[in-house]
């Protein structure tokens, strides 16, 4: 699949797709390919359907099984130019769940258990501000504007920026922060002080 990979993967990036999402994407088609031991250019419509079927069989989410349709539908159209193989695939109906919503009480607990400054100082951002992780882990320390009481998100979901609002209250930690860590351009740095904080080191906090 490497010559078939390599092409799929120049494709997305012209649709101008997220390293994360490439990543994601090509990974799916693989495993897909591997099921069968056949180059998932070789695969028909029926072995896609089976496939996506499997998956389910075996307890994946519907939205992960969206996951995958989304990535077929680049390989075949894009790609391969063979969209005849998916078009009779119709996109699952996700099931729709109210989302667990906690109380001010449980929040400031969840936050105050925190007790690396940094970390806190992260995770306050992230729920203050509605930051995905590699959001917050692109902020600048320009990005925070005390002025207007705005955060600028740079690049966010779909290339696009955007501004949110930047409370009094989380001004205050990340100015205690910056005091302790003092942060040079990003807000907050990994390892290295050039460097920005990791997604995976996010996830473990």
């Amino acid at each position: 699949m490497s010559q078939l990979r390599e092409r799929f993967i120049r494709d997305l990036r012209l649709r101008n797709y997220s390293e994360s999402t490439i990543k994601s994407y090509v990974g799916q088609i693989k495993r897909m390919g591997q099921h069968f031991n056949r180059c998932p250019s070789e695969l028909s419509s029926d072995q896609i359907k089976e496939y996506l079927n499997f998956q389910l069989e075996k307890g994946m989410s519907w939205s992960s099984v969206n996951l995958i349709l989304s990535a077929c539908n680049c390989l075949y159209k894009e790609t391969l130019n063979n969209s005849e193989k998916i078009e009779s695939i119709k996109r699952p109906k996700s099931r729709k769940t109210l989302p667990v919503v906690l109380s001010r009480e449980e929040v400031s607990v969840l936050l105050g258990s925190i007790r690396n400054v940094k970390h806190r100082a992260l995770m306050m951002t992230i729920y203050s501000a509605g930051l995905r992780s590699g959001e917050a882990c692109r902020l600048n320390l320009t990005d925070i504007d005390s002025k207007r009481m705005r955060i600028v998100v740079r690049n966010g979901k779909g290339h696009k920026d955007r501004e949110v609002i930047l409370s009094e209250k989380l001004l205050e930690y990340l100015r205690y922060y910056a005091r302790l860590y003092c942060p040079k351009q990003y807000l907050f740095y990994g390892r290295d002080i050039s460097q920005p904080i990791s997604k995976s080191t996010v996830g473990k906090v």
